[in-house]
């Protein structure tokens, strides 16, 4: 954190708490909240309906959510020990910079990243 900027003001926290509920062998719901402080503005507060469905023994559909923020992702088996997996996500991350032009300010990134992979 240049000289500019105390690291009290460089700092952000956050916190998840979830509530699920097991429907079946095959479903369990979430209720899903997600705080986080902000630099220079308003803490985010992010309600997210999670779920956890496999509708066959190959497929799987999750929707959850952590620090980073909400993820949806599909799951299919390839074997007893390997899954495909195809993932989306929203992230909203804010950095604090120090310039000799602008002086002290924020930069806010806000992206939807799609992840693919194998899990083995």
């Amino acid at each position: 954190v240049g000289d500019g900027a105390p690291l009290e003001r460089a700092l952000t926290y956050g916190a998840v708490s979830v509530l699920a509920w097991r429907v079946s062998d095959t479903l369990s719901l979430a209720a899903v909240l997600i705080a986080n402080s902000r630099l220079d503005d308003d803490p985010l507060i992010l309600p997210v309906a999670g779920f956890d469905w496999q509708p066959s023994e190959r497929w799987r559909f999750e929707l959850t959510g952590d620090i980073a923020g909400p993820t949806l992702r599909g799951r299919y088996r390839l074997g007893d020990e390997w899954w495909a997996s195809l993932a989306g996500r929203w992230e909203s991350d804010v950095y604090r910079i120090e310039s000799d032009a602008t002086g002290l300010g924020t930069v806010r990134d806000e992206q939807l990243t799609a992840l693919a992979g194998e899990i083995g």
